[in-house]
């Protein structure tokens, strides 16, 4: 039996209501084993974007007999049996996306203030890459944001970002640092999904205002009425605006050992951050291109693109390989088997019949590890009082 694991993250879900899930499915018999009740991240009530935000379970990570997943601020570690061994959190790591354990440690992209962060399992924060300072390797003159966070600031967590009410968020997110890969000799792959250029932080602005006074729900619904209507729409991911004010674009970065970065690959026009950079068995790797819903295959020494294939139709997010080489993709809540070689669809099924749940990373189980709990929320209790998380 091969089992997949799959973090999700529901839209438009009330407070009270789980946001998202863990999901454990059958890869052979086609069906889900389970689905597990995830532990919400505080704050979360602060929060009015009804889309992104605190919302749902994020990265997942294995390594051996140590699993870690997280939400949009706590990392959760479990042995092979879904034991709790701790949690952890920093303040100025918030929005988190992709997780890599890397021994002792896990490094963590935080998209709220486009940190990349190692941490040890205490939560102290060993190392940082400032994604702002990327602009140098970049020298793009319209992308040149301002530092935003000292290295003092940072270490000592002074803006606690778990908390939406402490800082701006348009102002403190200019890369959506988003995505993580660790290669075979321990470099990082390193994915700035969305870099704005500053009218396009204008426009957020606009849109903060008008998802806070309940007016973006109108806009989205005329979109969808023109959407319908256009050929030209129908490979983009379904939350793209008929009329785009404004484009950023997305890049991938090479980070070694010695915490060196080189520029890797950019993606121009895109409207939606890029997710989930994978490193591939062969020495490739892959990219999504939310925005166009294509997967970008893609050599990480010289930034050469492979190929690219037209894959997604609502929100291409989360990948995987699997042991035989073929990918797992998330689309919203459709995943696709894909023969990268061949350049095939094998299959496609549906982690949830709900299509506000969308999928946020995928992994494969270890055949020796066990289910993960109906609840973490129950499970953890019987440890710790979750409130306190």
């Amino acid at each position: 039996m091969t089992k997949i694991l799959i973090s999700t993250s529901s839209r438009h879900t009330p407070v009270d209501q789980p946001s998202g899930h863990i999901i454990v499915y059958d890869l052979e018999a086609r069906k889900i084993l389970r689905t597990c009740e995830i532990i919400e991240p505080p704050y979360r009530v602060e929060n009015p974007n009804p889309r992104g935000g605190l919302r749902g379970s994020k990265g997942i990570s294995i390594d051996g007999d140590r699993i870690a997943i997280s939400n949009a601020s706590t990392m959760f570690l479990y042995d092979k049996d879904w034991n709790p061994e701790c949690y952890f959190f920093h303040p100025s790591c918030a929005g988190v996306h992709d997780i890599v354990l890397d021994g002792e440690t896990v490094w963590v992209t935080s998209a709220r203030n486009d940190v990349l962060c190692q941490l040890d399992f205490k939560g102290n924060l060993l190392k940082y890459h400032d994604t702002r300072t990327f602009s140098k390797i970049l020298q793009d003159p319209k992308w040149n944001p301002p530092v935003y966070l000292t290295k003092d600031d940072l270490v000592k967590g002074k803006i606690d970002f778990r908390d939406p009410r402490t800082h701006d968020e348009v102002m403190a997110d200019a890369a959506h640092t988003n995505g993580l890969a660790m290669m075979a000799n321990g470099d990082l792959l390193l994915s700035t999904g969305l870099l704005k250029y500053q009218g396009h932080q204008r426009l957020l602005y606009i849109k903060n205002w008008l998802i806070r006074y309940h007016l973006w729900g109108i806009l989205e619904s005329v979109n969808r009425f023109f959407r319908v209507r256009m050929k030209s729409m129908e490979n983009r991911h379904s939350g793209e605006l008929v009329v785009q004010p404004a484009k950023g674009f997305s890049a991938i970065f090479r980070v070694d050992k010695a915490g060196n970065v080189s520029k890797v690959l950019t993606l121009p026009d895109a409207t939606a951050p890029s997710h989930s950079v994978r490193a591939l068995k062969d020495g490739s790797a892959i990219y999504l291109k939310t925005t166009t819903g294509e997967l970008y295959h893609f050599n990480p020494e010289n930034g050469e693109i492979l190929s690219v294939h037209q894959l997604g139709e609502k929100f291409l997010r989360g990948a995987v390989e699997m042991p035989d080489g073929t990918l797992m993709l998330g689309d919203n809540n459709r995943f696709i088997h894909f023969d990268l070689k061949a350049g095939k669809v094998l299959f496609t099924d549906f982690s949830s019949s709900d299509t506000k749940e969308a999928i946020f990373d995928i992994a494969i189980l270890p055949d020796h590890y066990s289910l993960p709990p109906i609840s973490f929320v129950s499970h953890h209790e019987k440890l710790m009082p979750v409130n306190q998380l």
